[in-house]
């Protein structure tokens, strides 16, 4: 408000246009403004518009005048007059009428006026300064909980410090996390912290959670102290709330309060303080924890168990075993999951007893723990479970057969393969291939061939466990195989176990299917086959374009100068993804006889190839372009500033240093870090002092890169 006041009085001093004497025509216009005439009464309008701070104090006067049509018509001249002083020129040039549209228009006429400043198509030319006088009356009248997240984010994106306290006035609200989260990355978590606070102790319905959820996306040096405090609170909900979030901050210091709540009146607190420990892990606190498996309440015996097993309380076992008489389900599915995690062998016949049990869930866990537990004993009953019409029992059985080295179950598991469900395959496949068995092979071939989609690596991956030095030309025989999908599996396994002989795969590169010649490609660039570059370079003219890509991206780490000329000519495919595989190639390929087609590229209309033709500029150390990545500095994609700020220092050019020293003051905040970057690496000592400046910059990143570059030129204070 104190700024709108100065830049108003400088309104009103001004002289608007220029006239021999403004009060004559100030009056005359005035006077014209009460016509009869609609068009003297628009012109009028226009020209006391026009004539601005002269104009207003007679305008004022006029709002009281007993002509009601006149009264009207000035007190809306004065509205918009006193919403143009706030409003930057460059935002009244591109959009001229919105000092109209403001005055004239509801709170919600900010809100679209702002956004449309950020679209260039419908205000070009507008920056960050230019949206300060709208943001604030804009959060006043969002109308969605989505225009609110929207003018956080664009808060923290364009750092309006002087909008954060209509953040906080969120906090109560569904946007009140995403509004504590900015405000604590904009290091203002003390503007925060008291309303939140406040909150979290309000018994409100529906407050406390959302305070919650606030407070855990505030820093935690900032919120310890205060909910440490607030767990000796007379509230049990708002000791559970402040648990919540001290465990979620993982805040060390609140272990000792923790311990003491796990003997909480309120179960609810001592479930949460379980859940604490936990999150803590405080391995050595088994001790305060195994009372708890007796506790009254089953929920916080199910928290213990699951707490004692991820703290792998091996001593716990035997007590955790205890459990396994229970009635709760989900306290025995989490006991037979802790003594599985805890190795607890002897706890394996009372599990075995629950592979009856009518709940689902407590059936798989204990199918899980057997198989971690390595009961091979068990071995015959979990075989039989294979037969079972229940899919996921099926599925769970296979790996835990697969885990205990059944062999003898293989049979069983191939029959699985032709299972309805894919993922009871899955896993009949992945046991089989654990297992080592000869079935496996073509369990893996039914997988990779499989009409459902599960993983397009899955069956890549069962095929690489399952191929030992000895079982390798099976594999390579599947590079054969009729079926494409097969041999695609095939190529994309040898990337893992095709290291003794990559030639096997440059038979495939003329493959009738685009998606094996990509693979191949792929598996020949993973095992740096650089013999295979002749083989590679006719796919420079594929008829596909990811293979086109692909291919240059290979003979970018595989080729030599002679495939320049060749790659080279890729600059002009028709395909993005191509010119900028060619350009990174040719960049990686150190092609310095390239550079002035490279160059070429920085205007292409594909951001991406825009970006990668800048960095191999950069890696070509191309002093001749420095001009033209300088120009990219400029580039309405704050993405390709900020790779261009970074090409521009491997470049090494001391031409590159003022432009990227008025950069460290762009809107975006990797521009303003690469830019920090390239002038430490320029040896800049002439931008030292704006560096500095970068020292106070909102962003923890821009202030880390700023002292490094500083000490880089040798600045020791």
């Amino acid at each position: 408000m104190a700024t709108e006041a100065i830049l108003l009085v400088l309104f009103l001093c001004s002289p608007g246009p220029s006239q021999d004497d403004p009060a004559k025509e100030v009056a005359r216009q005035i006077e014209r403004l009460g016509s009869d005439v609609f068009e003297e009464r628009e012109d009028a309008t226009r020209k006391l518009k026009e004539l601005g701070g002269a104009a207003l104090p007679s305008l004022q006067k006029l709002t009281e005048s007993s002509d009601a049509d006149l009264s009207v018509r000035a007190k809306g001249l004065v509205r918009i007059l006193q919403i143009r002083v706030t409003l930057s020129p460059e935002l009244l040039k591109a959009m001229p009428t919105v000092d109209e549209r403001l005055a004239r228009g509801d709170a919600h006429a900010w809100v679209q006026v702002l956004f449309e400043t950020l679209n260039p198509a419908k205000a070009p030319g507008l920056k960050r300064q230019d949206r300060e006088a709208l943001i604030v009356r804009a959060f006043q009248g969002a109308m969605t909980d989505q225009e609110r997240e929207s003018l956080c984010r664009l808060t923290q994106n364009e750092k309006h410090r002087h909008a954060l306290p209509e953040l906080v006035k969120l906090l109560d609200g569904n946007v009140g996390p995403t509004a504590a989260q900015i405000l604590g990355e904009m290091e203002a978590a003390e503007l925060a912290l008291p309303s939140l606070l406040a909150l979290v102790q309000d018994d409100a319905a529906g407050r406390r959670p959302k305070a919650v959820l606030a407070l855990t996306r505030l820093p935690a040096d900032k919120v310890a102290a205060p909910l440490i405090a607030l767990l000796k609170a007379d509230s049990s909900a708002t000791r559970e709330a402040a648990l919540e979030v001290l465990a979620n901050r993982r805040v060390k210091e609140a272990l000792p309060e923790f311990i003491r709540l796990l003997k909480d009146d309120n179960v609810l607190v001592r479930r949460r303080a379980v859940q604490g420990i936990t999150h803590l892990d405080a391995m050595d606190c088994a001790a305060e924890l195994r009372p708890l498996l007796r506790d009254a309440d089953p929920y916080v015996r199910r928290a213990a168990a699951q707490a004692l097993g991820e703290m792998d309380a091996k001593d716990a076992g035997s007590d955790i075993a205890l459990l396994l008489k229970e009635e709760n389900a989900e306290v025995l599915e989490a006991a037979v999951t802790a003594l599985g995690k805890l190795g607890t062998k002897e706890a394996a016949p009372g599990i075995v007893k629950l592979l009856d049990s009518k709940d689902p869930q407590v059936r798989l866990s204990s199918i899980e723990a057997l198989g971690a537990l390595g009961a091979k004993e068990t071995i015959p009953v979990l075989a039989r479970l294979l037969e079972t019409g229940n899919a996921d029992v099926r599925a769970h059985a296979a790996r835990a057969l697969g885990e205990l080295g059944a062999k003898e179950s293989a049979p069983l598991l191939l029959k699985l393969m032709d299972a309805r469900e894919w993922h009871v395959r899955w896993w009949a496949a992945s046991a089989l291939a654990d297992l080592g068995a000869d079935e496996a092979l073509p369990a893996i071939l039914k997988l990779a061939m499989d009409g459902e989609t599960g993983s397009p690596g899955d069956a890549t991956r069962l095929l690489v466990k399952w191929a030992t030095k000895e079982r390798m030309p099976k594999v390579l025989g599947l590079l054969k195989h009729p079926d494409a999908r097969v041999r695609r599996t095939a190529a994309e396994a040898m990337k893992e176990c095709g290291k003794e002989d990559p030639t096997a795969l440059t038979p495939l590169l003329k493959d009738t299917d685009a998606s094996v010649r990509e693979s191949v490609l792929w598996a020949l660039l993973m095992l740096q086959a650089k013999g295979s570059a002749g083989d590679i370079q006719p796919l420079l003219q594929d008829g596909n374009p990811k293979v086109r890509g692909t291919a240059a991206r290979a003979l970018g780490h595989l080729g030599g100068s002679s495939i320049v000329p060749d790659i080279v000519k890729l600059l002009e495919d028709s395909d993005g993804e191509v010119r900028y595989a060619a350009v990174d190639a040719l960049g990686m390929l150190n092609a310095t006889s390239a550079i002035g087609e490279i160059r070429k590229r920085l205007e292409d209309p594909n951001t991406i190839v825009r970006i990668y033709s800048a960095h191999a500029l950069g890696r070509l150390r191309a002093k001749e372009a420095v001009q033209d990545v300088l120009k990219l500095l400029k580039d309405e994609n704050p993405v390709v500033r900020w790779h261009a700020a970074e090409s521009l220092g491997e470049m090494r050019s001391p031409e590159a240093v003022p432009e990227l020293t008025r950069l460290l003051g762009d809107d975006e905040r990797h521009v303003r870090i690469n830019c920090v970057r390239a002038l430490g690496s320029l040896r800049a000592k002439e931008a030292i002092p704006e560096i500095r400046k970068r020292l106070q910059d909102d962003d923890a990143e821009v202030r880390a890169a700023a002292a490094e570059s500083l000490k880089t030129l040798g600045v020791k204070d």
